[in-house]
């Protein structure tokens, strides 16, 4: 929480620097945002079987250590996603400058499903993620703007495993690019539609199940998730 609290910090320095050498002054927002997303995920997961067997000859039981097997798994599903926005807007010339922070929040992903799967059933849960992002508009038309730009954050989400039915608490490093052009619908109010491409991170977690004989099997399972996201933002100005 500090490092995104020193994040946001950042941008709204760089927003004020930004304002000492303009002439225009800068203008706050709100903004809220609604998208679909294809998600990209590339997922592994390495089993350990250790067993022990009874050798009848020696009456003894002997340990028996199997070789690990993996399974990869690509996984496209849609996902829906919101996000709530705060923002400073400077005017730079025939340009504008975004300085944004942004909370994203995604819908439930069920992962490694169906009955050919390998690997243990996961399900990514509580997924969100925190940017501050910067963005570069330029009219092209009266009420019309193209814009690009990108963000660095972190995501959090809750990884779900039904092998052992336990669930695994996850930070992880994100980041986001994109492009989109805005409509400016009313003096203090803007429609956005962009095309975002977020990386949500990495996980990794591990998981032991224990045998009547005092065998175990161990599951390492990694993952690593990103999307294409296209989204409608509505924007509301101060002034």
């Amino acid at each position: 929480m500090n490092a995104l609290l020193r994040c946001f910090s950042v941008v709204v320095l760089l927003a004020a620097t930004i304002s000492s050498v303009s002439a225009k002054q800068p203008r706050f927002y709100l903004g809220g945002t609604l998208g679909t997303s294809e998600l990209s995920f590339r997922g592994t997961s390495e089993f350990f079987v250790e067993e022990f067997e009874f050798d009848e000859r020696d009456e003894q039981s002997v340990f028996n250590d199997d070789e690990g097997s993996a399974s990869e798994r690509r996984v496209s599903d849609d996902f829906a996603t919101g996000s709530v926005l705060f923002g400073v807007e400077q005017p730079l010339g025939q340009y504008e400058l975004r300085c944004e922070s942004q909370f994203l929040f995604s819908e439930d992903v069920n992962l490694f499903g169906g009955q050919e799967r390998m690997g243990p059933a996961v399900v990514l849960e509580d997924r969100c993620a925190w940017y501050g992002n910067l963005w570069l508009d330029r009219s092209i038309a009266e009420n019309v703007q193209l814009y690009a730009g990108g963000g660095l954050g972190a995501s959090s989400f809750d990884v779900y495993s039904d092998f052992s039915e336990s669930t695994f608490e996850e930070t992880a490093f994100a980041w986001q690019y994109g492009v989109g052009f805005i409509v400016v619908v009313a003096p203090r109010v803007e429609m956005d539609f962009g095309y975002r491409r977020l990386d949500l991170g990495d996980y990794q977690f591990t998981e032991e199940y224990g045998f009547g004989d005092g065998g175990t099997e161990t599951v390492v399972s990694t993952g690593h998730q990103a999307a294409d996201q296209f989204s409608i933002t509505l924007r509301v100005f101060t002034r």
